[in-house]
C-alpha cells in the first residue's frame, strides 16, 4: 500500500482513467477523507504534473454547499493526490434508478446550478456534470464532485488542446462532441441532461456507438416532456438549445426561472397541454397555452406582452391554416426541394464525418491512454509484486532470526541451568563431606575429651569451628574444654599446685573468656593460696626448736612437666 504523510490509506473505493480513489484517515484530524491517487505515467509527464497541481489548487478555493470539499492537493514521491471530503451515501444516478418525484427533482437542479453558479463565478468550467459525479451529504443536500478534468475558464494552461473531446458522451453539450472550444454553459446543456433524466429515468439521446450519441446531440430536437412534466418544458428547453447562443448564459438565470415554477407548482403539478396540433379555430379558442405569471426572464409588462404575443401567435396560426387550406398547393418546385434537400444531407454528411474524425481521433488518444494506463499498472504490479517479494522475504528473515535468538537463548538458559545444578550438586557434595568431617572431628573431640586429652579435643572442636562457625556443639564443647581445665586448676589448688592450677586457668580463659565459672575457679584458686600462706605462716610461727627448719623456706611443688595439660 502506498503512503502518504499525514494519511493512513484504508482501502480503494473506486478507480477510473486517470486515478484510484482510496478511503483514507486523517491522522493529524482523526476523520476519514477521499484520496484522489493519479496513475504514475500521468504524473510523469511535468507539463501535466503542473497543470494538474496549479488548477487543483485553485479548484481547492471553492468552498460551497453543493461542491465537494479539497482539504490538501499534492505530490509525493511522484504521485500526485487530492485530499477531499469523504461522501459514503448514494449518488444522484442510485436515486435516479429508484425513482425521483419532480418536485424533487426540481430542488436538486436548483442546488446543483448553485453550485455550478459558484464555480462558473470563480471561472472554472466542471466538463464532466452527470449522475455518477453528484454525490450527497447526510442532509440531502447535492454535491457536485469530481473537478478532475475542470479547467480554468479563461486559463492559458488548458488540460486539453481544441479538437480534443473531454467528458461523457451521453452527457455532452453540441460544442464539446464537436470538440471546438467550450463555454460555462456548456456545463449548464450536461445539467439540462441530468434534469432529464431525473424526469424519465432515462437519457434523451441514446445509440449504439459514441459517434451516433454525439451526432444526436448535435442534430437531432429537444425531447418534449408529456402529462404533468410539460410544466418543465420551457425550462428543458432552455437548458438543451443546441446553440450556445440560445442556451442560458449564467447559472442564476436557471435559479431564477426555477423560483418562479416552484411558486406556481401544485402537489400533483396539475397544468393543461398545449396539443402538438390546432386542427380548426374553434378548437384554437378553446386552448389554453401555460404562461407563468412571471415567465422565465420577463416580469411586468413584458409578461403581459410575452402572453398576448403568443396568444395572437395561435391565432394568426389557427387563421391562416383555415384561409391557406383552400390556396392552391403553393410548394416548391421537385427540384428545389431536392436541392435544399441534398444541401441538409451534405451538411448532414459533413457533420458526421467531422464527428467520425473526432472520435477516431479520441479513440486513438484514448487507445494510447489506455496502454499507459496499462503499462503503469503493471510497472505498478511489478513493484508491488517485488515489493510485497521483498516484505515477505524480510519477514521470514526476521521470523527465522527471531526463532534462532530464540533458541540461543533457550540453549543459554539451559546451560545456565545445568551449571547451577553443577555447581548445587558440587556444593551438596561439600555440604555433605563437610558434614561427616566435622561429625567425625566431634566424635574425636569428645573422645579425647573423655581421655582429659583436652588440648586434642579442643583442637578437634576449633577445627569443627573453623568449618561452621556458628556449630553450636563445637562451641558447647570448647566451653566444656575450657570448665575441665578450671576443674583441674582447683584440684591442682587444694594440692598446693598453685602455677599448674594457674596455668590450667590461662588455658581456660584463653579457651573461653567468657565462660561463666571463669571468674568463680579464680576466687577459689585465690582462696586456697591465702589459705595455705596462713598456714605456712603459723607453721613458722610455732617452730621453735631447729634452725634448720627456721632457715628453711617451705617446700616449693614443681609439677611434673608431663603432667600439664594446658598451653
Amino acid at each position: 500500500m502506498i503512503e502518504l504523510p499525514g494519511y493512513k490509506l484504508l482501502n480503494e473505493l473506486g478507480r477510473g482513467g486517470m486515478a484510484r480513489v482510496y478511503l483514507a484517515l486523517h491522522e493529524g484530524l482523526d476523520r476519514h477523507v477521499a484520496i484522489k491517487l493519479m496513475y504514475p505515467n500521468l504524473s510523469a509527464d511535468p507539463a501535466f504534473s503542473d497543470r494538474f497541481l496549479r488548477e487543483a489548487r485553485i479548484v481547492a478555493r471553492l468552498n460551497h454547499p453543493n461542491i465537494i470539499t479539497i482539504f490538501d492537493v499534492n505530490v509525493h514521491q511522484g504521485y500526485h493526490y487530492i485530499a477531499m471530503e469523504y461522501l459514503p451515501g448514494e449518488s444522484l444516478g442510485d436515486k435516479i434508478k429508484a425513482g425521483i418525484e419532480p418536485a424533487k427533482a426540481l430542488s436538486y437542479l436548483k442546488q446543483m446550478a448553485m453550485g455550478l453558479k459558484f464555480a462558473h463565478d470563480k471561472g472554472f468550467i466542471h466538463r464532466d456534470i452527470k449522475p455518477e459525479n453528484i454525490l450527497f451529504r447526510e442532509d440531502g443536500s447535492p454535491v457536485i464532485t469530481d473537478f478532475g478534468v475542470a479547467r480554468a475558464e479563461l486559463s492559458d494552461t488548458r488540460m486539453t488542446e481544441v479538437g480534443t473531446i473531454i467528458g461523457t458522451p451521453h452527457y455532452m453539450s453540441p460544442e464539446q462532441a464537436q470538440g471546438i472550444e467550450i463555454k460555462s454553459n456548456s456545463d449548464i446543456y450536461s445539467l439540462g441532461i441530468v434534469f432529464y433524466e431525473m424526469l424519465t429515468g432515462v437519457v434523451p439521446y441514446r445509440a449504439d456507438s459514441i459517434v451516433a450519441i454525439m451526432y444526436k446531440h448535435v442534430n437531432d430536437p429537444i425531447p418534449e416532456l408529456t402529462g404533468k412534466l410539460v410544466i418543465f418544458q420551457l425550462l428543458l428547453d432552455k437548458l438543451l438549445a443546441k446553440n450556445a447562443g440560445d442556451r442560458y448564459q449564467c447559472a442564476a438565470d436557471i435559479i431564477r426561472d426555477i423560483e418562479r415554477i416552484e411558486i406556481r407548482m401544485t402537489p400533483d403539478l396539475a397544468t393543461r397541454i398545449i396539443p402538438p396540433k390546432v386542427s380548426n379555430e374553434a378548437h384554437a379558442a378553446e386552448t389554453v397555452l401555460y404562461v407563468p405569471k412571471k415567465n422565465f426572464g420577463f416580469n411586468g409588462l413584458a409578461e403581459k406582452k410575452y402572453a398576448l404575443a403568443i396568444g395572437a401567435f395561435v391565432l394568426v396560426s389557427t387563421v391562416s391554416a383555415v384561409l391557406f387550406s383552400n390556396l392552391p398547393d403553393n410548394k416548391p418546385p421537385p427540384r428545389e426541394l431536392a436541392k435544399v434537400k441534398q444541401e441538409k444531407q451534405s451538411k448532414q454528411d459533413r457533420q458526421l464525418a467531422n464527428l467520425i474524425r473526432i472520435e477516431e481521433e479520441r479513440a486513438r488518444k484514448e487507445a494510447q491512454e489506455r496502454q499507459a494506463i496499462e503499462r503503469a499498472k503493471a510497472e505498478q504490479t511489478e513493484k508491488d509484486r517485488l515489493a510485497r517479494d521483498n516484505a515477505e522475504r524480510e519477514r521470514r528473515a526476521a521470523q527465522q532470526e527471531k526463532l534462532a535468538q530464540e533458541k540461543r537463548e533457550r540453549e543459554r538458559k539451559a546451560a545456565e541451568k545445568e551449571k547451577l545444578a553443577l555447581v548445587m550438586r558440587d556444593k551438596a557434595k561439600k555440604t555433605h563431606d563437610t558434614e561427616q568431617k566435622i561429625n567425625r572431628l566431634i566424635a574425636t573431640a569428645e573422645a579425647s575429651l573423655q581421655k582429659n586429652s583436652l588440648k586434642d579435643a579442643y583442637s578437634s572442636y576449633q577445627q569443627v569451628l573453623g568449618m561452621d562457625a556458628d556449630n553450636k556443639t563445637a562451641k558447647k564443647g570448647v566451653d566444656r574444654v575450657a570448665e575441665k581445665y578450671l576443674g583441674l586448676a582447683v584440684s591442682k589448688a587444694k594440692k598446693s599446685s598453685f602455677d599448674t592450677a594457674d596455668a590450667y586457668v590461662r588455658s581456660a580463659s584463653k579457651i573461653s573468656p567468657e565462660h561463666p565459672k571463669l571468674a568463680s575457679t579464680q576466687q577459689t584458686i585465690a582462696d586456697l593460696k591465702n589459705r595455705r600462706l596462713a598456714e605456712t605462716t603459723q607453721q613458722k610461727n610455732t617452730e621453735n626448736q631447729s634452725d634448720v627448719s627456721n632457715q628453711k623456706s617451705p617446700e616449693k611443688i614443681i609439677p611434673k612437666q608431663r603432667s600439664f595439660g594446658g598451653f
